[in-house]
């Protein structure tokens, strides 16, 4: 029920989305850390009378985990020590626990994640296994008996009988499931007990073996699921590189200060990025623009989520007129609300004042010269003044007319007229 609850079914409702995982995993995307499951689900194994398993440390991040009472105290300085294990067998709460401690030891760069004062290889807590031996006892006691009515071999083959019966039945049982949990609790979850009795420790390790396929099936889904990520991660970051390279780039929080830039933003407008980070937009504006409520609707828009585009005009330092084509775009969190806005702009200052010297070269041909358009059919598009009142129409009277009224009948009506035209 925990592995259904904690794992599977979290991971079929996440579908293709990331999961998280910690020790709160009250979220729908958030699955246990190992030692949280470990004692979890020992909790609830507990309960029914089987075992119980913690993993413990003098400075736990989870208070819960920290040692408790004198046995596992006394157990993780001895391991600190250099101990190899810590065994005792004594009563808990009434009932005969058989107890052993070992220590964890940090075996992949995951375990650093979290312990990020500890090195592979280190020990950073300990395993702690109580299991109740009352019952195998009870029934090496019981098969004792029946040999005891034996008689006369004696007391040193008796004493030989019970002692490879409660290896056999306990002691080695014991020692392999205590190996599986700890193999278990360090994230081998293909690990499984090699206990094959029907006894109460036979069942024990059927429903350790059982607890482990379903981890092993939750552990592999979760990879697939962050390899996914990280293979959509890094298409997304070469996508960036990409734009990085040929376009500026430049990022703002929602009040408009700035996050970072890339160096062709920096370039256009003359800055280094010091000098720009955590200064509001409206450094790039004319004091009229920034002071306006056009201004402020701009970025209540972005502030809303829509994304803004058009040809700008920005200030540069020292006062450079720049003029960029530049498309804002919020950036939304997994919940669909914006968290930052993304810049991508254009140069296009170079372009604007070519087009705008074409268009004064223009206008002073207009003033000096007099000047007609026509279709390709011959039909009037348009005409300035000078050629209106060159020949005295107004622009009404000749427009959609064809070349042929400015011409005399027996010109239009040629072979020449009409070559003319094919040219």
């Amino acid at each position: 029920g925990y592995l259904a609850s904690q794992y599977v079914a979290k991971i079929k409702g996440a579908g293709q989305g990331v999961m998280k995982v910690g020790q709160d995993h009250s979220a729908p995307d958030t699955v246990p850390l190992p030692a949280t499951a470990t004692r979890e689900m020992s909790e609830e194994l507990s309960q029914l009378g089987i075992y119980t398993a913690r993993v413990i440390s003098q400075k736990p991040l989870n208070p819960v985990n920290s040692p408790q009472g004198a046995f596992e105290e006394e157990s993780i300085r001895a391991l600190e020590a250099g101990a190899a294990e810590s065994i005792r067998v004594e009563p808990v709460n009434g009932v005969l626990m058989f107890r052993r401690m070992t220590p964890d030891i940090i075996t992949s760069q995951a375990c650093i994640g979290c312990h990020t004062d500890k090195k592979i290889g280190e020990m950073v807590g300990a395993v702690s296994v109580q299991i109740p031996i009352d019952k195998p006892l009870s029934a090496v006691e019981q098969k004792v008996t029946i040999l005891y009515g034996v008689g006369a071999v004696g007391s040193v083959l008796l004493a030989s009988i019970v002692f490879l019966l409660l290896r056999h039945l306990v002691i080695l049982p014991l020692n392999d499931l205590d190996e599986a949990v700890e193999k278990i609790g360090h994230g081998h979850y293909a690990t499984r007990a090699m206990v094959a009795t029907e006894d109460e420790i036979g069942q024990l390790a059927q429903a350790f073996n059982n607890m482990g396929e379903n981890l092993q099936a939750a552990s592999g889904k979760q990879q697939e699921m962050a390899t996914a990520a990280q293979a959509a991660a890094a298409e997304i970051q070469g996508v960036m590189n990409a734009i990085g390279k040929a376009q500026a780039v430049i990022e703002f929080n929602l009040d408009g200060t700035v996050i970072t830039a890339n160096e062709n933003f920096l370039g256009c407008l003359g800055y280094s990025l010091p000098e720009i980070q955590g200064q509001h937009h409206r450094m790039f504006c004319d004091q009229a623009y920034a002071s306006s409520g056009d201004y402020q609707a701009f970025w209540q828009k972005l502030n809303r989520g829509e994304f803004d585009a058009g040809v700008y005009r920005r200030i540069g330092k020292g006062g450079k007129e720049i003029w960029i084509q530049a498309s804002y775009n919020p950036i939304l969190d997994a919940n669909g609300k914006a968290y930052k806005v993304m810049k991508v702009a254009t140069d296009i200052t170079a372009q604007r004042n070519q087009a705008a010297e074409f268009e004064g070269k223009i206008n002073a041909i207009n003033k000096a010269q007099a000047a007609i358009e026509f279709n390709l059919d011959g039909t009037v598009i348009t005409a300035n003044e000078n050629f209106l009142g060159c020949l005295g129409y107004q622009l009404d009277e000749i427009k959609g007319q064809h070349h042929r009224m400015f011409c005399d009948p027996a010109q239009t009506n040629s072979s020449e007229d009409a070559v003319f035209w094919q040219k």
